[in-house]
């Protein structure tokens, strides 16, 4: 437990892991409809399912009243705009970041590393990217050069200074904008009025398989200031298993202190379980790999367009394959334009 106020509820099944997801916000409204209820969800699309699967039935006992789903930014706007409020400064946002980073490069003088590269959209496109995976990961400041320290005596130290001496630029040519990463990091610091902000001391945590560093350093605050329920699925198989480790041990059990606690009820009526169950009828005899399906994981969406384009790549240069012989099934159209910077 981390200070008594936080579990961790594991399943074999996500319908058994809707079930308790149900049960524990029926029975912490059973004494007042009313009540507060706060659910942070890993994407818009978990968010949304949860709603449409979980309302309904609290709906027809009289306790859907007052249920929230949240995203990270959702619950980091909230705290980060609490008094006082901080000092306004433009948003960073990505052009305007990639704006910069080309105006950057352009200046680069002969013989700097990335000289012969400094008008290519796919190298500010990288550093832009590079840099936001740095303050995701909390690598700036004393991180920063640590890493650099490290890499120093490394193959390519050349290339390695060079990009930190961008990167280091960079930094200080946004110090007027504000950025995504200072805002989590305020909001972990005003983690103590959670239950102010939000009119509750409870926040279910439903599905997450991995964090940034800046999400991490958030939920190890708000452990500290509210009470957290976990609910995640750790089923036998090895493969995905081995895929939660970070977060199932290192996070959850070495760091937080949680004791999983298993949900073994499960609805036989749910649609997950009736699926489940048409795909275990018949033989179920081991089926070897043939190679023509794959599945690769990936936390956010951002991350997912990244690792589809690094498979075309692949398929492009390893296979012979051509880009107009590849297809590429999204959940909407708002997600094609991700691809577009991605290459």
């Amino acid at each position: 437990m981390s200070g008594n106020k936080s579990r961790l509820f594991v399943a074999s099944s996500w319908s058994a892991l809707e079930a308790k997801l149900l049960f524990e916000i029926r029975d912490w409204k059973a004494d007042d409809p009313l009540k507060p209820a706060l659910v942070l969800a890993g994407s818009n699309l978990l968010a949304e399912h949860l709603e449409r699967a979980i309302c309904p039935e609290l709906n027809r006992q009289g306790l859907g009243i007052n249920i929230r789903f949240l995203l990270f930014p959702d619950l980091v706007e909230k705290l980060y705009y609490t008094a006082p409020f901080p000092k306004y400064r433009p948003k960073a946002g990505h052009l305007l970041r990639l704006v910069m980073m080309k105006e950057l490069l352009a200046e680069l003088p002969e013989g700097h590393y990335f000289a012969r590269l400094k008008n290519s959209s796919g190298l500010a496109e990288s550093l832009v990217a590079e840099h936001r995976d740095l303050k995701d990961g909390l690598v700036s400041g004393a991180n920063l050069e640590k890493a650099r320290a490290s890499l120093a005596g490394k193959k390519g130290r050349g290339k390695i200074e060079a990009l930190f001496k961008i990167l280091g630029e960079f930094d200080r040519r946004l110090q007027g904008y504000e950025g995504e990463w200072e805002r989590f990091e305020l909001a972990a610091q005003r983690a103590d009025r959670f239950s102010r902000v939000f009119g509750s001391d409870q926040l279910l945590v439903y599905g997450f398989y991995d964090y940034t560093a800046l999400q991490r350093e958030l939920v190890r605050a708000l452990s500290r200031a509210a009470s957290l329920k976990f609910f995640m699925v750790r089923p036998s198989e090895e493969f995905f298993a081995e895929y939660q480790d970070p977060v199932y041990k290192e996070f959850y059990q070495a760091e937080l202190k949680l004791r999983p606690e298993p949900v073994s009820y499960e609805p036989a009526e749910s649609d997950l379980a009736r699926f489940k169950s048409s795909l275990r009828s018949g033989s179920r005899g081991r089926v070897e790999s043939d190679g023509t399906l794959s599945v690769i994981f990936a936390p956010g969406i951002e991350r997912e367009v990244t690792e589809a384009c690094r498979e075309i790549m692949r398929l492009v240069r390893n296979h012979g394959l051509k880009f107009e012989e590849v297809a590429v099934l999204v959940r909407d159209f708002s997600t094609s334009p991700r691809f577009g910077r991605c290459f």
